[in-house]
């Protein structure tokens, strides 16, 4: 079954040689059946833009602890930079529903690291959702609000002005000093990120 993944990706890949996604799971097939040495060929383009465990994990299932584990284990044999159970613990049961995330967010500061450039950010918004968006010499404003237990934000030139929704949960296992109480889950990956009461 799982040579018969790798061909599937290697073919995805001939016809969409730009998208990475396909060199994700042929790493994790090769690295399955020991093929260690093509897993981290497959790899290589992936991890020289800087990418790693804790950063890619977030495109792999959430309801299977083991799988997720397994995949984990493979990337790292593949030659993602990382450590034994060094990603982020997404659980559904530690997920917050609108009401929970109105109280967290709103009317408070919420601050967190960029994963790949390690700059802190800040957002603040008032009890009525207006927000203030603060990184180095970057800065916006916008608005925010709860839709279908997901918070959603609205840049004036963030993103392209596009609305953008994501799930928050409860970090199981946040790391002291790291700004990562909380987990935020956008389409581009994981924003951990702390709040200020």
């Amino acid at each position: 079954m799982i040579k018969k993944a790798i061909v599937s990706f290697q073919r995805v890949r001939e016809f969409t040689p730009k998208n990475p996604a396909p060199l994700r799971f042929l790493a994790i097939a090769n690295a399955e059946i020991g093929l260690d040495e093509d897993a981290k060929a497959m790899l290589a383009p992936v991890v020289k833009k800087g990418a790693n465990l804790r950063q890619l994990m977030y495109i792999f299932p959430k309801k299977n602890p083991e799988l997720r584990e397994k995949i984990a284990n493979a990337l790292l044999k593949a030659g993602l930079p990382g450590e034994t159970g060094g990603y982020f613990k997404i659980f559904e049961d530690k997920r917050l529903d609108d009401k929970e995330i109105k109280n967290l967010i709103f009317g408070h500061t919420i601050t967190g690291f960029d994963s790949k450039t390690g700059e802190q950010w800040q957002i603040d918004r008032t009890a009525n959702g207006e927000a203030t968006y603060e990184s180095g010499e970057t800065s916006d404003t916008g608005r925010s609000w709860v839709e279908n237990n997901m918070l959603c934000n609205q840049w004036n030139s963030l993103y392209g002005g596009m609305k953008d929704c994501m799930p928050i949960f409860k970090n199981p296992e946040p790391r002291p000093g790291k700004d990562e109480e909380y987990l935020a889950i956008p389409v581009y990956g994981i924003c951990p990120f702390s709040a200020a009461h």
